[in-house]
């Protein structure tokens, strides 16, 4: 942030959820996660994550609006776009960048759908609806 003079960017030690709590992810380098499941039979490192919902966060530090929300959280996406529910339902989020992955892609839609976001993905004719879109790989990103 120094580096490229971001003075007014402020770095908030939490992760987001649906709920305020903790979790225990698993530290693997570059690759920590809540999907324990991706590392059968390791034993791995685990720290604990306080989490908030991101209408709390918002709240706490009168942010009124957020241009981009770059969401990647290794499968805990849907519980953190719920935990801000009420900033999308206000249309103070001007566009979240998502990694959905096919076997979420129903929910998240659904959720997302109810919130009055839709789902694109990037083609080369730009910014497609994901229901007009080919077939994506199972891990993809979406910009809603």
């Amino acid at each position: 942030l120094r580096r490229n003079a971001l003075r007014s960017v402020e770095v908030i030690g939490l992760g987001l959820s649906d709920v305020a709590g903790a979790f225990e992810i698993r530290v693997d380098g570059a690759r920590s996660t809540l999907q324990t499941s991706w590392y059968r039979d390791r034993c791995l490192p685990a720290e604990v994550v306080l989490v908030e919902p991101l209408d709390a966060i918002a709240e706490a530090r009168a942010i009124d609006r957020i241009r981009l929300w770059k969401l990647d959280v290794e499968g805990h996406e849907l519980k953190a776009l719920r935990g801000a529910r009420s900033l999308l339902l206000q249309h103070r989020i001007d566009a979240v960048l998502v990694e959905c992955r096919r076997a979420d892609l129903h929910e998240l839609t659904a959720f997302l759908g109810s919130v009055s976001y839709r789902l694109y993905v990037l083609a080369s004719r730009g910014l497609v609806p994901l229901a007009d879109s080919p077939p994506t790989p199972e891990i993809f990103n979406a910009v809603a």
